[in-house]
């Protein structure tokens, strides 16, 4: 993830609505509604996300993420994360140790 974050909700933010993701977008606060766009969706350890997502990429770090999760590339989803939803994508990988 050598790209610079454009968009982020913080640790303590709620947000409900449409998101469009350009580039690297990060999530650390609680979302609610729609993401949609060409870049890589970081969702951080502390998010709570409830969400129909269709971006290039998406990358789990930890947090719950609720909803329908398309990507055009990959899904990955790493140790601690809760995810309960609907993924879709050419690749999903889930890590079992941090690190990986």
């Amino acid at each position: 993830m050598g790209s610079q974050v454009s968009v982020v909700v913080g640790v303590g933010t709620r947000f409900q609505g449409n998101m469009l993701c350009v580039g690297v977008c990060r999530i650390d606060g609680q979302f609610t509604g729609t993401i949609t766009g060409e870049g890589t969706l970081v969702i951080g350890p502390a998010a709570m996300v409830d969400a129909s997502v269709h971006v290039d990429d998406v990358l789990v770090l930890g947090g719950t993420v609720q909803g329908q999760v398309r990507a055009n590339n990959g899904i990955e989803v790493h140790p601690g994360a809760n995810v309960v939803a609907e993924l879709h994508a050419p690749g999903i990988w889930q890590l079992d140790k941090p690190g990986q």
